[in-house]
């Protein structure tokens, strides 16, 4: 996957499409107690980019909460 070609479109359903996959994988993967795959599921090779992503999201969000909080 080169991201380089990729849009700001093309990320956001990306994106979005990554996340629910990783539900519905963790999901299964709870369903058969096998809770050691959960890393793979998160770390598959084509997902890295986009979890990058929601790392940054989530770093943000947690940022104005807290500073909302004071």
């Amino acid at each position: 996957m080169d991201i380089t070609n990729l849009n700001i479109n093309n990320i956001y359903k990306n994106t979005i499409q990554t996340i629910i996959d990783i539900i519905n994988e963790v999901i299964i993967s709870i369903d058969n107690n096998n809770y050691k795959d959960i890393y793979k599921i998160i770390f598959k090779e084509d997902r890295q980019f986009y979890i990058g992503i929601i790392f940054i999201l989530l770093s943000f969000v947690i940022y104005f909460i807290d500073g909302v909080s004071l």
